[in-house]
């Protein structure tokens, strides 16, 4: 049975993005406003609904959604870059490495 909870703090606790894949997938999701890799995205009027693998994150307002994006900005490991270009940084690194 799934929870749900408006905490970032909460469900980064029970859903943190494993890796920079995960990161990319969970900021387009809820950017997108739709489901986008792992992360099933529903929205209701204001309301977004994210469904990770443990428990939903409930964002009750477009302020929400932006704070929790940010959040998940904050998770990349180079600030100066935006979402797209340390993505493909990333995937260009992981491509050398293998």
């Amino acid at each position: 049975m799934s929870t749900s909870t408006t905490s970032f703090d909460d469900w980064m606790g029970n859903n943190k993005p494993d890796g920079h894949e995960d990161i990319y997938a969970l900021y387009n999701a809820v950017a997108m406003g739709e489901t986008f890799g792992t992360y099933d995205v529903v929205t209701d009027g204001d309301k977004t609904f994210i469904k990770g693998p443990v428990s939903t994150l409930v964002l009750v307002s477009e302020k929400a959604r932006n704070a929790f994006l940010k959040e998940v900005e904050g998770l990349k490991d180079d600030p100066e870059m935006d979402m797209e270009s340390w993505y493909g940084f990333k995937v260009a690194i992981s491509k050398d490495n293998s």
